[in-house]
């Protein structure tokens, strides 16, 4: 891990309480307030579906975005605290372990948000079979992929997030 990467994940631990990153239940509710961010991006299309076009839909999206946003951005930086950066590092900077830790939480990740875009793409055939799809607001689909890219990105460290397990205790303990 080169120094400056080493610099700024010591400087993010000092700026977070470590009850945050440093047990399993600080990491678990800050998984928990992360999909709730995500949540948000995916009110988004069903806002637009009902709201556009119009001021109301345009102000509630972009609201919603932007509290998403700022809410992940906090667990971001806790996610890198726990993981020592592992999530953001590239692999030449990991360990075997490190490395085998990532590719494990991107498998499952992978496979969650599979089954996500399953159920999506399940409810856009239901509301199609109901309804013209078509004539739909095209805002509606456009947050639509929005919402399936930053759950394809988020989930991942979501899912690195909830499976980090606590450090074994030390040997003073």
């Amino acid at each position: 891990m080169n120094e400056l990467s080493q610099k700024r994940i010591v400087a993010v631990k000092r700026a977070l309480p470590p009850v945050w990153y440093g047990t399993r239940r600080g990491r678990r509710t800050t998984t928990l307030v992360g999909v709730a961010a995500l949540a948000l991006l995916w009110a988004n299309p069903v806002t637009c579906w009902f709201l556009a076009p119009g001021a109301t839909a345009r102000w509630l999206t972009l609201g919603a975005t932007a509290v998403a946003l700022v809410i992940y951005s906090g667990v971001f930086a806790v996610l890198i605290a726990a993981t020592d950066g592992v999530v953001g590092l590239t692999e030449e900077d990991l360990d075997e372990r490190q490395l085998a830790e990532r590719r494990r939480s991107y498998a499952l990740a992978h496979r969650l948000t599979a089954y996500m875009l399953g159920g999506a793409a399940l409810l856009v055939g239901i509301v199609a079979s109901a309804h013209d799809i078509l004539e739909g607001p095209s805002v509606a689909a456009f947050t639509f992929l929005i919402a399936a890219w930053a759950s394809h990105k988020v989930i991942p460290h979501l899912v690195a997030c909830w499976c980090l397990s606590d450090a074994p205790p030390s040997d003073d303990e």
